[in-house]
């Protein structure tokens, strides 16, 4: 029994040194991107597994970190990798501007290469032109046996262009009025209903 633990203490220290070398260890990561705004504008960044020869990956956690003024999350979704092995995506909120990915299953199956999850957000009208940057912290892959497996984690760099705010349309105003006038009408429709009741 002590022989084990040691042993299991010992595959985790070498699991330690290689992700922190960064040989030999497996790499999630999300994508780079351009992206222009002016009007509320969606963005999705796939977060992607690149397996190491001879990892085995099985569940991934990890925490993706963004600016909440700038940015809403608007969903977290399976990717195809994910998918593939009948894993399931959960994410919850920590605080603002930080959310923990959870890429896991009831199986023991691996995930090959590819996209884990799907991360979306929503930039807002008025977006500031420059670079934000979305680290991932707090990475951790296992296999199917609950052993960590050298990970490497990848942010990315999202790259936004500020457009000028589109000037609203003539009918808009319009579309406005007739949605008021329908309303009212309907109201005054029930009121004469409910009198006659």
């Amino acid at each position: 029994m002590v022989q084990r633990t040691l042993l299991r203490t010992a595959l985790a220290g070498v699991a330690l040194c290689l992700a922190a070398n960064g040989a030999g260890a497996a790499t999630l990561a999300l994508q780079d991107k351009d992206i222009a705004v002016g009007i509320p504008t969606a963005v999705n960044l796939p977060l992607t597994l690149v397996n190491d020869p001879g990892d085995t990956v099985a569940a991934a956690q990890v925490d993706i970190v963004f600016d909440p003024d700038v940015m809403v999350l608007t969903g977290v979704t399976a990717g195809p990798a994910a998918n593939a092995a009948a894993k399931d995506v959960a994410v919850a909120e920590l605080e603002p501007g930080r959310v923990r990915v959870v890429v896991a299953g009831m199986n023991m199956n691996t995930m090959a290469d590819g996209v884990l999850a799907n991360v979306s957000f929503i930039l807002g009208c008025g977006t500031p032109g420059g670079d934000y940057a979305l680290p991932l912290e707090e990475l951790m892959l296992c296999n199917a046996y609950g052993l960590p497996v050298p990970a490497v984690a990848d942010g990315c760099l999202l790259a936004v262009t500020a457009l000028p705010l589109p000037a609203a349309p003539w009918w808009i105003a319009g579309l406005a009025m007739l949605a008021v006038a329908g309303a009212a009408a309907a109201c005054r429709s029930r009121i004469e209903e409910w009198v006659r009741a």
